[in-house]
């Protein structure tokens, strides 16, 4: 064997692991992004949600209830429900009189999704939030409230304690309050089912993505036609149409379970959502090279009041108070700090960190970044 065999034969192997090697590094990327199951990307056709809601009463209230006329109002109604009769005066001074005390009591609006399919003795959440003047519905109990669709008809009754996700305490010169307390939740029972016919009657089901973009319809369809051939379209951005078995015997509910269950590789947004004091920032966010700097400017005012009292014996004299006011202002210089371009969120925040800033001054350079148009996402703010 020659050399010039040998070396063709050590340059061939070098290209074929070079090749593997990439191979495998792109296997490896793939492999790292996440497998979501259409089931989660997508909502079926005739699987809606369908809104069930009621005006209803909370009691128990410990002095944080309303006192408004319509709290008053339902109060009456509720007692006359329950065959609890009063004399005309007396329920004038219920509806009018705002002495009536009422701060145990709090007029709520009661609602919740139902989906069809859902059979009766289930239960299902509902929300519940005050519309009267109350300031927490915390530790208060909801009165049985029939819930009632858009034909009139009840689907569900909802009570029981209410389940709030803040507090609010209060004292005679303090109050606490922590997230929000006049939204919370309860228990409703399925009373009546909702009926829908099934979504593939005409032999087609429509899968609406939840969130509309042209490369995930495409996957999702691909994904459908690697394990069932020539059964999906991608209509639209938001839309992918499968068509199912009509044969004798086929089994359209097992079909329509395994679609649900097959898993695409969904594409990741460029986007930065701000809310709530927080910044998240997605994965293929790219920030370009730039320079950015940022200062604090600080102003502390301190109010000093001193007390000039007369000489003694003074004629006319009187004690006044003379204001005197202290003015400390620190302007903090911040050195000019070059980003360079970002490949990865994980070099974004990389960079972006070294800024030491909060969230919401954070939240504030994203978007003069995005102003300036170095950032390339969409910036969200909730």
């Amino acid at each position: 064997m020659t050399n010039g065999t040998l070396r063709n034969i050590v340059q061939g192997q070098g290209l074929a692991l070079l090749l593997c090697a990439g191979l495998l590094h792109a296997c490896a990327d793939l492999y790292a992004q996440p497998h979501v199951r259409i089931q989660e990307l997508t909502d079926m056709e005739g699987r809606h949600q369908n809104v069930i809601k009621a005006i209803g009463l909370v009691t128990g209230l410990n002095g944080t209830g309303g006192n408004n006329p319509s709290t008053r109002m339902l109060f009456s109604h509720m007692l006359d429900h329950m065959g609890v009769r009063s004399d005309e005066a007396r329920r004038l001074n219920i509806l009018n009189d705002t002495r009536e005390q009422t701060d145990n009591l709090s007029a709520v609006m009661v609602s919740a999704n139902l989906e069809a399919g859902r059979r009766p003795g289930q239960t299902i959440s509902a929300t519940v939030s005050a519309i009267d003047n109350a300031t927490s519905l915390d530790r208060g109990y909801l009165v049985a409230t029939p819930l009632v669709g858009w034909d009139g008809q009840v689907y569900a009754i909802a009570s029981g304690p209410v389940r709030t996700a803040g507090f609010a305490r209060s004292g005679q010169a303090a109050t606490v309050q922590q997230n929000g307390s006049v939204v919370g939740h309860v228990t409703a029972t399925i009373e009546k089912a909702i009926c829908a016919p099934p979504p593939w009657e005409d032999g087609i089901v429509n899968f609406s993505l939840k969130h509309a973009d042209l490369e995930d319809a495409c996957r999702i369809a691909d994904a459908v036609n690697l394990e069932f051939p020539g059964t999906a379209i991608a209509v639209s951005p938001d839309l992918v149409a499968v068509r199912v078995p009509r044969e004798p015997g086929a089994n359209v509910q097992r079909f329509l379970a395994q679609i649900q269950n097959l898993t695409v590789v969904p594409t990741a947004k460029a986007r930065v959502i701000i809310a709530d004091g927080m910044v998240v920032i997605g994965e293929n966010v790219k920030l370009s090279r730039v320079a950015l700097t940022h200062g604090n400017l600080t102003v502390i005012t301190t109010e000093s009041p001193e007390v000039s009292q007369p000489a003694p014996f003074a004629q006319g004299g009187a004690t006044v108070v003379v204001p005197r006011t202290q003015l400390e202002v620190t302007d903090e210089a911040n050195p000019v700090t070059l980003l360079e371009e970002a490949v990865s969120v994980r070099d974004l925040a990389s960079v972006l960190n070294t800024l030491g800033v909060s969230p919401s001054v954070l939240a504030d350079i994203l978007e003069r970044l995005q102003d300036a148009g170095a950032l390339h996402a969409e910036v969200i703010r909730r």
